[in-house]
């Protein structure tokens, strides 16, 4: 197998994207109702973070990464951006809908897995 057909560097941000959905769904389950708001501030910075490290791979070079599976291209970088940017807007207009929620934490985990996706 080719190591160089493998690029991790091509899908930190869906890293970053599954690492922080999991750390916002832990920190939900455990946490007291009154700390379930920290998951909304905590998703967001999981998609900022993601934003920061998508936004270096706008190269304008066309790539195929993953033996030619996985799109590295400015289109696709454009899509995640606008993905994460949505994303965001979601989480931020549910804050004032989902505060009464005791599992507030869960719904964010949950949009940020959606994200991935």
């Amino acid at each position: 197998m080719n190591a160089s057909a493998m690029p991790v560097g091509d899908i930190v941000p869906e890293l970053v994207l599954v690492v922080g959905a999991v750390v916002v769904l832990v920190y939900a389950l455990f946490a007291p109702r009154s700390a379930q708001p920290w998951c909304a501030l905590a998703a967001l910075a999981v998609l900022a973070v993601a934003a920061a490290t998508t936004l270096p791979m706008l190269r304008g070079s066309q790539a195929l990464t993953f033996f030619d599976t996985y799109a590295a291209d400015d289109a696709a970088v454009w899509a995640k951006l606008i993905v994460l940017a949505v994303t965001a807007l979601t989480i931020l207009a549910s804050l004032e809908w989902f505060s009464p929620d005791p599992r507030q934490g869960e719904y964010y985990a949950m949009v940020l897995f959606s994200a991935l996706g």
